[in-house]
């Protein structure tokens, strides 16, 4: 964020003194393409993120059409042994998701200037996210004369189970508790400005805000125990209007 800020601070004081004549100018124009990623610099582990990237094709001088894709998966294993009286068991935790996005829209630059470029535009976007998850557990049964130790089983389609609670015979309940990646589906449409400083010719740097709408669905969630079809959560819906703001300073490249 104080990345953000300060960029935005440094773009705004240009801006006001921009406005000159563009020969030499450092600027794409028609029939150039561009691409960036995001650039976080007070991020240790990642200061570039390459999970997603915008491109833009310059259809004029001012117009440009706009590209942009995502993709993020991650996994998660986990395996702890448990030794008893007659065997030695494991219990296991194996998480997976996968998040693809598009998104297209439109930019007008609407400044003339040697390096810096603001511009307005609109974009449309789709993102679908998917997760599966598989808990394996060691449980004891009594069976009238002594304790046996048996794995049970627990799979989940759209969604994580920070913590698994099976059913309690003197409730009747099956509880999930601490969901998490929950599998969705997502519509959004958003206006945004922004505005690139090219620092040398071909490449610049840049911020973006902006306002708009997501539409979520959220995934129905089915969950097998040892098999056996358990209780699940139907799919839900979301909508959320408001400002979007990426706190990321954008690193492009044109040619």
């Amino acid at each position: 964020m104080k990345a953000f800020v300060i960029l935005f601070l440094v773009v705004s004081g240009i801006v006001g003194i921009a406005q000159e004549d563009k020969s030499g100018s450092f600027i794409p124009s028609k029939n150039n393409f561009s691409f960036e990623v995001n650039f976080t610099p007070f991020n240790a582990d990642a200061p570039i993120d390459i999970s997603g990237f915008n491109s833009r094709l310059f259809l004029t001088d001012k117009l440009a059409l706009r590209m942009g894709f995502n993709f993020d998966m991650g996994k998660n294993y986990e395996e702890m042994p448990y030794e008893t009286s007659d065997a030695l068991y494991y219990e296991s935790t194996e998480e997976s998701y996968t998040t693809i996005g598009v998104n297209t829209g439109i930019e007008y630059h609407f400044l003339d200037s040697k390096r810096v470029s603001p511009y307005i535009g609109a974009i449309i976007g789709f993102e679908d996210m998917t997760s599966k998850s598989v808990y394996k557990e060691l449980y004891s049964a009594y069976n009238g004369m002594e304790y046996t130790y048996l794995i049970r089983t627990t799979e989940a389609e759209n969604m994580w189970l920070d913590e698994v609670i099976y059913y309690d015979p003197e409730t009747g309940y099956y509880i999930f508790e601490e969901m998490s990646h929950r599998g969705y589906l997502k519509i959004s449409g958003m206006a945004v400005l922004g505005a690139d400083v090219y620092i040398v010719k071909h490449f610049y740097m840049g911020v973006e805000l902006g306002l708009g709408i997501n539409a979520t669905t959220y995934k129905e969630i089915t969950v097998t125990i040892d098999g056996d079809p358990e209780p699940g959560i139907p799919k839900a819906k979301e909508t959320n209007f408001g400002l979007n703001v990426n706190n990321a300073i954008r690193l492009g490249f044109w040619f």
